[in-house]
């Protein structure tokens, strides 16, 4: 039962963690091998105590271990470590505390400590289902031969552009580069609105296909390459594309992708025989739901709000009549 509670408690710890400051995700990067060697210590040694309870520093070490693993390493610091422990023994003196005082024994606070029991054990339950199931190396692999598109990567150019707003200013500028009175990249800085390539002398680096869409993909992946497009238009601007190399579509490697497969395969085999397990416990203990009822105590879901309809002939571009104080002109003020 200690062993629960402590878990317990660490996932209850893990939010305030996820909330730490920017420092402490830094701290929590790992460390070098060589950086993070301790002297050795005798994990069963009682770090903290308080009436009957003892906290050992292997207790301390498999609570961290819950933590995620991004966050693990925020405590490797004997001031994270000392405040974890500070924070557990908080917890456990309030909680001697209220039972002291028996608060345990209030209707509502049983209703709760129910509710958290429940849910230990179905973690517990569900666990246990986890760790039954796995998945092949073969079904793996069948995974990979029959979802090839999956795992396929794109035909790719490398290229740069010099993007624009005018037309008539792209057409100069490739006149310039034509004349050979400009360079490519010095244009690119000075004149692109590209401002994510436009530093870089508008290299875009390696681009797929399918990326920037349809108006580029016809230019960037038909040019020769090392030569200047004709300027051409996309909903972005106008462009001056040159490309300097190409990637054929490819496959990624099996031995690449086996893991990731594995863990996606097991996580769908896991939800699978949970809620098969679910469906069998459900009929097994004959658990109902009384939907007459629940549908006669819920209420009716408001009705749709009615959209104004404009008179025939004075529809506007967005399908709704206008103001009242701008459907008709003001009448002329009528002198006196």
């Amino acid at each position: 039962m200690k062993i629960i509670w402590l878990i317990t408690l660490a996932a209850l710890l893990i939010a305030p963690a996820l909330a730490w400051p920017e420092q402490a995700k830094k701290e929590a990067v790992p460390a070098k091998a060589e950086e993070v060697k301790a002297p050795a210590v005798d994990e069963n040694k009682v770090i903290a105590q308080v009436g009957d309870f003892k906290l050992t520093l292997k207790e301390l070490n498999d609570m961290i271990s819950q933590y995620p693993p991004q966050f693990r390493g925020a405590f490797n610091t004997f001031d994270r470590k000392k405040n974890l422990v500070e924070r557990i023994l908080e917890s456990k003196v309030f909680a001697m505390a209220a039972e002291k005082e028996g608060l345990e024994k209030d209707p509502e606070i049983q209703k709760q400590l129910q509710s958290s029991r429940e849910q230990i054990l179905t973690y517990a339950y569900q666990r246990k289902l986890s760790k039954m199931v796995n998945a092949t190396d073969e079904e793996v692999k069948t995974y990979y031969d029959s979802h090839q598109k999956e795992f396929t990567v794109p035909e790719q150019v490398k290229a740069r552009h010099i993007l624009v707003k005018d037309e008539a200013e792209a057409k100069k500028l490739r006149s310039q580069l034509i004349e050979g009175t400009a360079k490519f990249e010095d244009l690119a800085k000075e004149k692109s609105i590209d401002r994510a390539s436009k530093n870089r002398g508008g290299d875009l680096g390696w681009v797929s296909k399918g990326l920037r869409g349809e108006d580029f993909d016809k230019v960037a992946f038909t040019i020769e390459m090392g030569k200047l497009s004709e300027v051409f238009k996309t909903p972005t601007g106008f462009h001056i594309l040159k490309a300097e190399e190409k990637k054929p579509s490819s496959l990624r490697e099996f031995d690449k992708e086996k893991p990731s497969i594995l863990r996606r395969l097991k996580a769908n085999k896991e939800k699978d025989s949970i809620d098969a397990t679910r469906k069998e416990l459900w009929t097994a203990m004959k658990a109902s739901i009384d939907e007459e009822t629940l549908k006669a105590a819920t209420p009716p879901p408001p009705p749709p709000e009615v959209t104004p309809t404009s008179p025939p002939g004075t529809m506007t571009p967005f399908g709704q009549a206008p103001a009242k104080n701008e459907s008709k002109k003001p009448e002329a003020v009528k002198k006196p």
